[in-house]
């Protein structure tokens, strides 16, 4: 059996709410992390990271092709947004100020 997965509070952050929605989107296809890995072509411990909020990515081509494949219609592109991941070190939130959670619906 797997690592037991951290508890996220998704309104701690934009990180860890893109973690938790990850996880609660693959839950809802029916995925394992190691069926998403394949599906996605990442590997298994860099989504691992990714929705245990260990790490955001780097890619905005990992999170288009993460939507695709669990169907989130933009969704998972748009918190990612949130992160700032693009220009930040691991996980640091550089346009925090500019988001509050009640704005993520």
């Amino acid at each position: 059996m797997g690592q037991k997965p951290n508890v996220l509070t998704p309104e701690a952050s934009p990180l860890d709410r893109f973690g938790y929605t990850v996880r609660d989107l693959r839950e809802r296809c029916g995925l394992s992390l190691r069926a998403l890995a394949e599906a996605t072509f990442c590997s298994y411990s860099k989504l691992w990271k990714w929705e245990n909020a260990k790490r955001a990515p780097k890619y905005r081509s990992e999170v288009e092709q993460l939507d695709r494949v669990l169907n989130a219609q933009g969704l998972l592109i748009e918190l990612w947004e949130r992160i700032g991941a693009d220009d930040s070190p691991r996980g640091h939130v550089s346009r925090a100020d500019a988001f509050s959670v009640g704005e993520m619906g």
